[in-house]
């Protein structure tokens, strides 16, 4: 939410994917809705590799040769999460449920361009200031 919100022209262009596909606020988001959401889908890949939900000793660069690992931060072959598949479910879900009911502002005239984008590392990882958001029903 907090890259979508400090990217808005990427809000807009995910939120007419979903106007798009789904219709208005009256349809109910399912899991079967989320392969339809190509646009969506990347918003999700690219935030987990700006801000990996553990923070990983791993640089932010292209590895073409050798295995193709789409999730690393879930584990590799063996020892992959066994949770991985409902996890990368329930992201997309939430995300698309939350984004076609609600329209979204950021608090106290913050605008976009002045949000604190910095990450605190711990056992996972968090931003440094927490997001805020006011929901307005979605259009």
């Amino acid at each position: 939410m907090a890259e979508l919100l400090h990217n808005p022209d990427k809000m807009a262009m995910a939120k007419m994917e979903l106007s798009r596909t789904l219709g208005g606020p009256q349809h109910i988001v399912e899991e079967s809705d989320i392969s339809r959401l190509p646009y969506l889908q990347v918003v999700v890949k690219e935030t987990w590799w700006l801000h990996a939900p553990v923070p990983l000793l791993i640089p932010h660069r292209a590895d073409t040769t050798g295995n193709d690992f789409q999730f690393i931060l879930f584990g590799a072959r063996r020892r992959t999460c066994p949770g991985l598949p409902l996890g990368v479910h329930m992201v997309h879900l939430m995300l698309t449920s939350l984004l076609h009911y609600f329209d979204w502002e950021l608090p106290d005239g913050l605008k976009a361009e002045e949000m604190d984008m910095r990450d605190k590392f711990g056992v996972t990882l968090q931003k440094l200031v927490p997001l805020r958001l006011i929901p307005r029903q979605g259009s």
